[in-house]
């Protein structure tokens, strides 16, 4: 039998090649792991911890790669990762060792005050999630609890806040969001420091984006950390007013003007979504109000929110005709804060003034249709998610309707951009489609409530065909029923004073078609009792079948049958 010994350099280079191979798996495998356990808020087995310490302590041995740009894991990922599942769920038993403990301590500040040179960078705001800053700072704020005053602490959670990834900021304020009440002025001091740092990086960023101007603004992020270490920063929440919004207005007449078709319009703020993302990241903790821990806390956090609301407000311009739109784009932050304030309105007592907020957004009318219309989707998601929807929800609905009925800005009469304007309407009625499935059975009462607006709203813009499509898709859901009868006549009413143009919408025909055909099947009993909505139904499938529709020249002959 032959046996192949191979030559001592080649077996040496293929050992060296294995262990390599083996060690770049484990510095890859071995952070995803860390962070499944993180999230899945699940311990290690107390059995398994000396196994996975003796782990942690093989991959610090290892030499780190040559290679900054290359694609593999980092050493100092993968020991951050296990440091936090440690420190995170295992503490007590870390405390039986203080070596340990002290060495797990040791790695996470030496790391975040030494990181490792960087090397190839993912977006900003990529979800990055993996890397040891993210492992860090979701574990540090637990050590911070412990020594407020710390300056190496400090600094470090300092650095974690100016961090190139906005996720690892959302990381960091959402540990210590859970901890506020213990760190009280000293969160307060973090967020005036990140504060001041959003305004002085967009500044830089935006005016001033040479190399040596990047590294000017390195120092002044070392120097702002410092005010931050040695607590000389307040231990408030400056406005935004203050900090981030006249920062950008002492930038010049440039940025505060936009051209568009030809005519210069001035910007009350100019757009930077970099701005806006870490704002997002920072303040992306917040939860409901009923959470707060006090007075003070639920005024603070109403007082965030309706600067956020200004703030995207004052960004969206000025001058602007109802005839034109808002120019630029609707950001992700635009999103979130419109999303945020949705499901907050209904959290606000009547003493707090929640048409603070939702006013100013419907105020923006046609050139803001898109804000607008996100904002309404959330309201209707979020207001419709208890069954039935809460006396809050039904209180405001029923006050934007009155707003929106009384405003200019919401009559056809006053506006050139017809289009937009019905679909703000039907947006804010619940009419759109991605709205429709909230409408349930359990939410019979809300409609039933509102059922004089929903009156005077089919008197007014029924006649217009889009909007009658879109009323018809809403009559077909449960929570419909208490209207669907006197539907049937407002719509037959519409019909008529629309004229051909009603039937010639793109659509109509087969939502009607559906409509009647649902409500022979289900409700026919009630219609024949009903000699109004009857004589509406027929008239409209008489019309239906006039155009040769198969369902409506088959309901006709149901009608018409002694058996029907």
């Amino acid at each position: 039998m032959w046996v192949f010994t191979p030559p001592e350099a080649l077996r040496l280079k293929s050992e060296k090649f294995q262990t390599e191979t083996e060690e770049e798996r484990l510095l890859l495998d071995f952070p995803i792991r860390c962070r499944q356990i993180l999230d899945a808020g699940q311990p290690l087995p107390h059995d398994s911890l000396e196994q996975f310490w003796d782990l942690l302590q093989h991959i610090s041995q290892f030499t780190p790669p040559t290679d900054d740009d290359s694609e593999g894991g980092r050493i100092e990922d993968a020991i951050c990762g296990g440091v936090a599942v440690l420190l995170k769920f295992h503490r007590q038993w870390l405390q039986q060792y203080p070596a340990r403990e002290a060495w797990c301590v040791r790695q996470l500040l030496t790391t975040v005050r030494n990181p490792p040179k960087a090397g190839r960078h993912y977006h900003e705001s990529a979800h990055v999630t993996r890397k040891w800053e993210q492992f860090c700072a979701q574990v540090l704020p637990l050590l911070w609890i412990e020594a407020p005053d710390s300056p190496a602490i400090r600094e470090c959670i300092a650095l974690l806040a100016t961090s190139h990834y906005y996720k690892t900021v959302e990381l960091l304020f959402t540990s210590i969001a859970e901890h506020r009440h213990h760190l009280d002025a000293h969160f307060k001091q973090l967020q005036h420091f990140l504060l001041r740092w959003a305004a002085t990086r967009w500044k830089w960023q935006r005016f001033l984006y040479k190399e040596e101007n990047r590294l000017e603004l390195e120092k002044w992020r070392h120097r702002a950390i410092q005010t931050f270490v040695t607590q000389s920063i307040a231990a408030e929440v400056p406005p935004w007013e203050e900090i981030v919004v006249q920062e950008q207005s002492r930038q010049g007449s440039d940025p505060e003007y936009t051209e568009w078709m030809g005519e210069i319009r001035k910007i009350r703020c100019e757009r930077d979504p970099g701005l806006d993302l870490l704002l997002q990241a920072t303040y992306s903790w917040l939860p409901a109000l009923d959470q707060a821990a006090s007075e003070v806390e639920r005024v603070e956090w109403i007082g965030f929110w309706k600067e956020a609301l200004d703030y995207l407000l004052r960004r969206l311009g000025e001058n602007i005709g109802d005839d034109e739109e808002i120019p630029g784009t609707l950001y992700e932050v635009d999103r979130w804060v419109l999303r945020r304030i949705a499901g907050f309105i209904t959290q606000l007592r009547h003493s707090e003034r929640p048409a603070d907020f939702w006013r100013p957004v419907l105020s923006l009318g046609t050139p803001g249709h898109a804000w607008i219309k996100i904002f309404l989707r959330e309201w209707f998601v979020y207001g419709l998610h208890t069954e039935p929807a809460p006396d809050a929800f039904v209180h405001e609905w029923r006050a934007m309707l009155e707003c929106a009925f009384a405003s200019p800005k919401w009559n056809f009469d006053s506006v050139k951009r017809w289009f937009k304007l019905e679909e703000l309407w039907c947006a804010l009625m619940g009419f759109e489609w991605i709205s429709r499935d909230v409408w349930t059975v359990s939410q019979k009462p809300v409609v039933k409530h509102m059922y004089g607006l929903y009156e005077r709203w089919a008197d007014r813009h029924l006649h217009r065909p889009r909007c009658a499509r879109a009323f018809i898709a809403f009559l077909t859901q449960p929570a419909a029923e208490e209207i669907l009868l006197d539907g049937l006549a407002w719509l037959e009413k519409a019909a008529r004073r629309a004229g051909d143009r009603f039937w010639n919408e793109h659509g109509l025909q087969a939502a009607l078609e559906s409509l009647l055909d649902m409500c022979w099947r289900s409700y026919k009993g009630r219609l024949r009792q009903q000699e109004t909505a009857f004589s509406a139904f027929k008239t409209l499938l008489k019309k239906l079948a006039d155009f040769q529709n198969p369902v409506a020249l088959e309901i006709q002959q149901r009608i018409a049958s002694p058996n029907e």
